[in-house]
């Protein structure tokens, strides 16, 4: 099935496309888009689309439609891990006498993840904000976590970025960037004492 890239014209017409109730099998209600930088989240309960954008960040590139293929496959191969009901398949979108529609079809211009949709109530800023989260559940997470990553086998390229000199570099880039938010989500005194806890 021929795949073929996209132009910027065609990302409206996509757009379009995704924001209709009538393009998902399904039906569903309505369609609710939520960006950020890097995806087009498209909320059709019960379920959700996910589109990576064309964009090349260095740390990511998703700016060719085979790299968008290949990081939506490995994100569901990945994510089932721990959320097997959640990451359900990536499906096509193919453009067909000029009309778009999801599935297999003349030319593919897209691929979407599709996920089962979440109940908002069980997001975690929610429940923080309802005070239903305290040390019981977030010690569940973290047994849940390690569990989970002691039953991994680390490549050598893991290990190699598992020392301290390059866990460093993250960390270093994180403190640049998060300097833009002292006095907005983050105030001074706060930002100043997080590497002395870490030390």
């Amino acid at each position: 099935m021929p795949m073929k890239e996209i132009s910027p014209v065609a990302s409206e017409k996509l757009l379009t496309f995704l924001l209709e109730p009538r393009s998902y099998p399904h039906r569903p209600y309505r369609v609710r888009l939520v960006q950020t930088h890097v995806s087009y989240l498209l909320l059709a309960a019960p379920y959700v689309y996910k589109i990576k954008k064309p964009v090349n960040l260095g740390f990511l590139n998703f700016s060719t439609l085979e790299n968008r293929r290949y990081f939506s496959e490995r994100e569901v191969i990945l994510n089932r891990r721990l959320c097997p009901r959640i990451y359900l398949e990536v499906v096509p979108i193919s453009l067909t006498a000029g009309r778009l529609a999801f599935g297999s079809g003349a030319e593919v211009v897209e691929f979407a993840v599709k996920m089962r949709k979440l109940q908002d109530r069980y997001f975690l800023l929610r429940l923080l904000e309802h005070n239903q989260v305290g040390t019981i559940e977030l010690d569940r997470i973290a047994s849940t976590l390690q569990a989970f990553y002691e039953r991994q086998t680390p490549t050598r390229e893991v290990i190699k970025w598992g020392r301290i000199e390059r866990l460093k570099i993250s960390t270093d880039e994180n403190f640049r960037q998060t300097k833009a938010f002292i006095g907005c989500t983050i105030s001074r005194p706060a930002f100043q004492m997080i590497p002395l806890v870490y030390r």
